[in-house]
């Protein structure tokens, strides 16, 4: 089984390929100020990255992910509590300032 044609780029590279496994020439796709050319971009085709790439950038969002989720579930409650407490202080500060004099 061949995932994202990982047998026909080198194990640990950081550049781009064609499908065929060629380094994608990106200046091809580049308009003189470097910015994208949908219409070269379309004729050359998308670039393709080594495998060790793509483990390191779906590993990185489900770092993202398990982090916030960590946050979540040790500190939500005092989180909330801290909120609460914000809110009570900021209801009864404006409610003082509204009644007073």
């Amino acid at each position: 089984m061949d995932i994202w044609h990982a047998q026909s780029f080198p194990f640990l590279s950081q550049l781009l390929y064609y499908e065929n496994g060629e380094e994608y020439n990106q200046t091809l796709i580049l308009n003189d100020d470097y910015t994208l050319n949908e219409e070269k971009l379309a004729e050359q085709g998308l670039p393709w990255y080594a495998a060790s790439q793509m483990i390191s950038r779906v590993s990185r969002t489900m770092y993202i992910g398990a982090a916030i989720m960590h946050f979540i579930l040790w500190h939500a409650k005092d989180v909330y509590h801290l909120v609460k407490e914000a809110h009570v202080r900021l209801v009864s500060f404006r409610f003082t300032s509204l009644t007073c004099c």
